[in-house]
């Protein structure tokens, strides 16, 4: 089962500290998500990071920067999506094929995965619980309703569940069939332990 940290859309004390922490811990995919962020300061926490981790970042903005960083790929965002148009699009999706990147996107019901045409490397399907890091942000979907689709799904792209999850619920994430999960506040509501967070929930997903 594959384990994603997203990080924290806001700043982060010692954050650059804290994602080496991760990698060192074993995170094999981090995705920097700052939507608020000029490209400046995003380049800057990009530079911090030691290049031998590149290929296990995914960017959610300023996607120029796969000119310049050898990383692991692009996350298209759903308002990213709403205003691109289909041939940049289409452009976006052979540049990432010939510097083999991934592709990945977030959709929220199994009703949008049935009707995707893209082909994303992965999909974040939430929220699948309420939301930790996100006031108000429930879950509504039925996870008989998502079992089901699972258990008869071809596997590509892959789906991974966010939204909600730390490691009480891992369990119950593995009983659903998706390939794996992507955590954001489980982690980052906890500065002061982040790392140790994540090695307890990353013990959890290789049981």
């Amino acid at each position: 089962m594959n384990l994603v940290v997203i990080s924290s859309p806001k700043e982060i004390e010692n954050e650059t500290e804290k994602i080496i922490g991760l990698f060192e811990s074993g995170l094999d995919v981090l995705h920097i998500r700052k939507p608020d962020w000029v490209f400046e300061k995003f380049e800057g926490l990009l530079k911090s990071i030691p290049p031998n981790y590149y290929k296990r970042i995914v960017v959610h903005s300023h996607y120029k920067v796969i000119e310049k960083y050898n990383l692991r790929g692009i996350h298209l965002t759903g308002k990213y999506l709403s205003v691109i148009e289909k041939e940049v699009l289409k452009e976006l999706f052979r540049t990432a094929m010939k510097r083999n990147l991934t592709l990945s996107t977030s959709m929220h019901s199994i009703k949008e995965i049935q009707e995707n045409k893209l082909k994303y490397n992965y999909i974040f399907l939430s929220p699948l619980f309420d939301s930790i890091s996100k006031e108000g942000y429930t879950a509504t979907m039925n996870k008989e309703e998502i079992k089901n689709f699972l258990a008869n799904y071809n596997s590509f792209p892959k789906i991974l569940a966010l939204g909600g999850i730390d490691k009480s619920k891992v369990e119950e994430v593995k009983g659903l069939g998706f390939s794996g999960i992507a955590v954001l506040g489980a982690l980052w509501n906890h500065e002061g332990k982040t790392v140790e967070q994540f090695r307890e929930l990353r013990e959890k997903v290789l049981l």
